[in-house]
């Protein structure tokens, strides 16, 4: 079958003409164009490069897109949906651990990790680590001067 896309119209293909003389136009895009038994389509193209002006056009139903969009996005969800479940128990796991943790732990940084890890704890390890460094200090100064 032959056609002239710039002049398809005439043979029942709505709105082809207009998107041919685009497709000559242009670099790259799309359109929507109804084929002669009244299924809508939908055309994206490019121009071929080294080419004598040459396009290349791919041509599907609109009916067809649509059905994967959805499934994309139906996927995208259900992998939304999970993350959210997974945050969820993860945070109430982390406060049933953690009992002093704060209801809510909104950024990372030394404000949730010292609400996880009690602050007096460690400072009392830090009291005891100097105490220790100092008696350690004092034994080996008693050692080389014996």
């Amino acid at each position: 079958m032959k056609l002239n896309v710039t002049d398809a119209d005439k043979s029942g293909y709505h709105g082809l003409d207009a998107l041919g003389k685009h497709m000559l136009a242009s670099e790259s895009g799309d359109g929507e164009w109804q084929s002669a038994a009244g299924v809508s389509m939908i055309t994206y193209y490019a121009r071929v490069p080294n080419s004598p002006g040459w396009v290349l056009g791919i041509s599907m139903e609109s009916a067809e897109i649509d059905e994967m969009v959805g499934a994309m996005l139906q996927v995208l969800l259900f992998i939304f949906i999970g993350g959210l479940v997974i945050v969820g128990r993860r945070r109430r796991h982390l406060r049933s651990v953690h009992p002093d943790s704060p209801r809510r732990l909104t950024r990372p940084g030394p404000v949730s990790l010292f609400a996880i890890a009690k602050i007096a704890d460690i400072s009392k390890a830090a009291v005891a680590f100097s105490w220790l460094a100092k008696e350690r200090r004092v034994k080996n100064l008693a050692g080389k001067g014996a």
